[in-house]
């Protein structure tokens, strides 16, 4: 069946969004898997579930899919991406989507997340993933009903526009068919790059990523990585062995502003660790933590100092949380 023009729909940018606050899309898998993940991870939470299985595949598309995506958006003159090798590709038994939370949340760029406590960004940072690589796709079950709602950059003025392809009661096959028994939702992010790493290094950087941190260590959730259509392997954090002799540096909370308190946490490793070029992956430094996110790993420009490479911890501040919702609420734009 093929796509109607008045069935699209358009989104918009609220006054307020300033792109640097909070978005983290981009090209590169360090910056994809962290979003796909991180939107599961609070789906899960959403839902009211306490333990939740994420899954995450990167390998080549759906052929079917493809020749029919690349002929609709050719006939729809859209300025998407037609063809590629690879795609990302994360399911979640969390909370679902149905057509009225897609155009709730992809209506409109800078809405925050309807709960205070969501850490996940769709309908922001995922908006930002899909418009940097040309295309996207989404499919849920929520409520009894299935969607399925195409993404991609839209032909006029408008940044981006959406189409739900499958809007309909949600049928047992069809749930299944998608891997989900209950609720929950696959989100698809095609790769624009023709190439990504061997399978050996993919699992090292999942498994590394900093942003994903608070849930490899998380026992309620399991996180599934399946390559090129490899058997799923659970990913677990490969946590530094601890120095024998003196295994905790310091332990306290600082003042590190009027009223604002942080915990500081520094443990010495056995053995130095090899600081890449990339935080992101950064096994060593201290995590700056707020919420249930994790930020960066850092030393604070002191990487060449002696001992520095056996340092790891965390800094947890929970105002960072309140810095960045107060900035989008601002009258005025605000990089945080």
């Amino acid at each position: 069946m093929a796509l109607q023009r008045e069935a699209l729909r358009h989104g918009r940018v609220r006054g307020r969004y300033f792109r640097e606050n909070f978005a983290q899309g981009g090209i590169d898998l360090v910056q994809v898997v962290p979003e796909l993940v991180t939107n599961a991870d609070a789906a899960i939470a959403a839902g009211g579930r306490g333990h939740g299985r994420i899954w995450l595949s990167i390998g080549p598309p759906d052929p079917a899919f493809l020749a029919r995506w690349r002929a609709e958006l050719r006939r729809m003159r859209a300025p998407a991406l037609r063809v590629w090798k690879h795609e990302v590709v994360c399911t979640d038994d969390g909370e679902g989507v149905n057509a009225e939370v897609v155009d709730r949340r992809l209506g409109a760029l800078g809405e925050r997340p309807a709960l205070e406590d969501q850490r996940g960004l769709f309908g922001r940072g995922l908006r930002d993933v899909w418009l940097a690589q040309g295309a996207g796709r989404i499919e849920g079950v929520r409520e009894g009903r299935l969607v399925e709602t195409w993404f991609f950059p839209a032909a006029g003025d408008e940044p981006y526009a959406y189409v739900h392809v499958r809007d309909e009661p949600a049928a047992r096959s069809a749930r299944l068919a998608l891997g989900l028994d209950g609720s929950g939702a696959r989100v698809t992010v095609p790769l624009a790059q023709p190439r990504v790493p061997p399978p050996g290094r993919l699992r090292t950087l999942v498994s590394q990523l900093v942003q994903l941190r608070p849930i490899l260590e998380d026992p309620q959730r399991e996180l599934w990585l399946s390559i090129a259509e490899e058997s799923p392997q659970l990913v677990t954090y490969p946590a530094p062995e601890p120095d024998p002799e003196r295994p905790l540096v310091f332990d306290d909370h600082v003042e590190v502003a009027r009223g604002i308190r942080a915990r500081i946490v520094v443990r010495l490793a056995a053995e130095p660790f090899t600081l890449g070029p990339s935080r992101a992956t950064r096994r060593g430094g201290l995590v700056v933590r707020s919420g249930r996110a994790a930020h960066e790993a850092t030393l604070a420009g002191h990487e060449g100092r002696p001992g520095a490479r056996r340092i790891y911890g965390e800094v947890r501040c929970d105002a960072l949380e309140r810095l960045q919702r107060q900035a989008l609420d601002s009258p005025r734009p605000e990089v945080v």
